[in-house]
């Protein structure tokens, strides 16, 4: 029921999908997650190919069937933890440049696939669904980018730096002039 993620599937079952089914019509669809609007429940019932879960124990379950992931995100802010799981479990993903830049780190950018129209999400997943080589070059670099930028470690260290660069810009409350 987030509002950004109730778009986005509406957006990949009205939009994305129909494109999808010209080239791959027995494709199937999960979109698992808490509390789906009743306005996504109904549209999903005139797709047969479209599953809407509701809330699952554990997303793993899902994503360890998944052949890839797509998050067609038209708003939102910060970085996707839906993605961040998506690369850690070692799914090739297509996702917006909304969703795309959240991943950014350090300048590198997350091995994905991006589309931001209908077009290009469809050819993006049909791309993906026809090169199973392809599908596994990302499943490794996936888990690869996971390792390296999403652990504790590497947030520990990133959270310190920062701090000890505000330090060294703090100025003590003694040396501001007075009025």
């Amino acid at each position: 029921n987030y509002s950004p993620n109730h778009d986005a599937a509406i957006y990949l079952i009205e939009e994305i999908l129909p494109l999808i089914k010209v080239q791959i019509p027995d494709i199937k669809i999960y979109i698992a997650g808490r509390d789906p609007l009743p306005e996504l429940l109904e549209r999903a019932k005139l797709h047969p190919e479209v599953v809407v879960t509701g809330f699952v124990d554990d997303m793993r379950d899902y994503l360890e069937k998944a052949t890839i992931f797509v998050s067609p995100l038209r708003y939102a802010s910060g970085m996707q933890n839906k993605l961040q799981e998506a690369l850690a479990m070692e799914l090739p993903i297509v996702t917006s440049a909304l969703g795309a830049a959240g991943l950014r780190i350090n300048g590198k950018d997350a091995p994905l696939y991006v589309g931001d129209s209908a077009e290009q999400f469809a050819q993006r997943t049909i791309e993906l669904l026809q090169r199973p080589d392809e599908q596994a070059r990302l499943t490794t670099a996936s888990r690869q980018f996971a390792e390296e930028n999403f652990n504790w470690g590497h947030s520990g260290q990133h959270l310190e730096k920062m701090c000890y660069e505000a330090v060294d810009q703090y100025e003590p409350l003694d040396s501001l002039p007075t009025t």
